[in-house]
């Protein structure tokens, strides 16, 4: 469905160069330094993985979903930095600005943070 379509368009983002825009060092300024590193981690990894693969002759949209799956992982590494999907409370305000994007969906919200062993705390 609809997480899936997310992955598969952030996955076709990994064609360029990873590079720290203006913008991406304005949306991590309230993230935490684990969630950072790991952050940056995937951008070279699935950056560099992405140009491997298309240069030893794979079909690119083969190579997006091969991306889109490895992001999966990242994201799952990350979310007890506090990096979560957005609260239902939040989401009418995000539903209104959503960019199909898996970095638009990842959110560090004051309200819910999860803990080590995934269980919710407010």
């Amino acid at each position: 469905g609809r997480g899936r379509r997310a992955l598969i368009e952030s996955g076709w983002s990994y064609r360029f160069p990873a590079r720290k825009t203006k913008h991406l060092k304005h949306k991590e300024a309230d993230a935490s330094e684990g969630a950072k590193a790991i952050a940056w981690k995937a951008q070279k990894r699935l950056c560099g993985r992405y140009r491997t693969l298309t240069q030893a002759g794979k079909n690119t949209k083969l190579v997006c979903v091969a991306i889109a799956r490895e992001l999966v992982g990242f994201v799952w590494n990350i979310m007890p930095f506090g990096a979560i999907v957005a609260t239902i409370k939040d989401w009418g305000r995000i539903k209104a600005s959503w960019k199909p994007s898996l970095k638009g969906i990842l959110l560090s919200s004051k309200s819910s943070q999860i803990t080590g062993n995934g269980s919710s705390q407010a």
